[in-house]
């Protein structure tokens, strides 16, 4: 009997049987770690190469110094060519344009001086007793010189330097109107004390290389969603300010 059992077992293995060989068959060791190295190479396969950033080459314009100038300017006494009235009115506005800025470098230690060439235009209204109103016109060329501290920097090339006006930062006039009678044989005058306050800027072109960059997709959303709420803000207070 022990014999029959023995052989039938022999006979089980030599033709695999299935219940036997599944449950005798031990689980293979570390069956799972060829799929994670090639999961792992798959993954490493989505990076990308980070790419080389372009550049510009721009020119951008560095302050040097920053100076206020004031230029005091006497227009006249001007002769009118004809009598006015006492008791007429004079009134009108006077512009004033900056054609011309010129710095001149004396030294290293030494102030810079700037040449400058206005341009005056006055139009004024002579308004008589009667009513009557006569227009006049003048316009003229005035040049002004004005000294400002050395820039600090000495190792700069001169005929680099340039000079920008960056606005007019106040006009001040004094206006005085002599009538005259045609019974005294003259003519009425018009003088003007004219202060202009510019504000000056000393500058030098640099030329520099920039690196371009994209904007990521989440800062264009915060700013489109910042501008969409700015937007509704504006609505929202113009719709207010209708209301009685």
């Amino acid at each position: 009997m022990a014999l029959f059992i023995d052989r039938l077992i022999h006979t089980l293995y030599q033709y695999g049987s299935p219940s036997i060989v599944k449950s005798t068959q031990k689980p293979a060791k570390h069956s799972h770690h060829p799929a994670k190295k090639g999961h792992h190479h798959k993954k490493k396969g989505h990076h990308h190469s980070p790419r080389r950033r372009d550049c510009a080459h721009v020119k951008l314009d560095r302050v040097l110094a920053d100076r206020t100038v004031c230029c005091c300017l006497e227009l006249g006494p001007c002769d009118l060519g004809f009598a006015v009235p006492p008791c007429s009115v004079l009134s009108g506005t006077i512009n004033v344009t900056v054609l011309e800025c010129e710095p001149v470098f004396c030294g290293p230690h030494k102030p810079v001086v700037l040449n400058l060439l206005l341009f005056i235009e006055e139009e004024f209204t002579v308004t008589l007793p009667d009513g009557t109103k006569i227009p006049l016109e003048f316009a003229f060329h005035r040049k002004c010189t004005r000294c400002i501290p050395p820039v600090k920097d000495e190792c700069l090339d001169p005929g680099r330097i340039r000079c920008q006006i960056g606005s007019l930062e106040k006009i001040k006039s004094k206006i005085k109107f002599i009538c005259a009678d045609s019974a005294f044989d003259c003519h009425a005058t018009i003088a003007v004390c004219l202060d202009v306050v510019i504000a000056v800027n000393l500058v030098i072109e640099e030329k520099l290389y920039v690196a371009l960059c994209r904007k990521h997709k989440h800062e264009q959303n915060l700013f489109t969603r910042a501008d969409s709420g700015l937007a509704a803000e504006q609505v929202d207070s113009a719709g207010d300010a209708d209301l009685p």
